[in-house]
């Protein structure tokens, strides 16, 4: 199976669960990954997306992930603080490298 059809360059995933099997997928099949979770989400807990990231980059893909120390759910629109500013300037660089290529 191949995710990667050359038109992704990059996942940006914000707060939620990513629900993806990479068992049949090799490094080359997905592209480079961002996850930025809240510490206090109260919809999905800041762990739920753990074995995702640990599989994935034991696999040899491209995930880089940030978490906003004192963030809820919705951190990049109510939480108004330089960490949130961080992280959004982390996502855009990520984005902007990512079509670089």
């Amino acid at each position: 199976m191949q995710v990667n059809t050359g038109f992704i360059k990059c996942i940006v995933a914000y707060y939620g669960k990513i629900e993806f099997s990479l068992d049949n997928l090799i490094e080359e099949d997905l592209p480079k990954i961002f996850i930025a979770m809240a510490q206090y989400d109260e919809m999905f807990p800041l762990n739920c997306n753990e074995p995702f990231i640990q599989y994935a980059k034991n696999k040899g893909f491209e995930v880089e992930d940030m978490i906003h120390s004192k963030g809820k759910h919705g951190f990049d629109a109510f939480n108004d603080d330089e960490e949130t500013r961080i992280i959004i300037n982390k996502t855009i660089d990520f984005i902007n490298k990512s079509l670089e290529k």
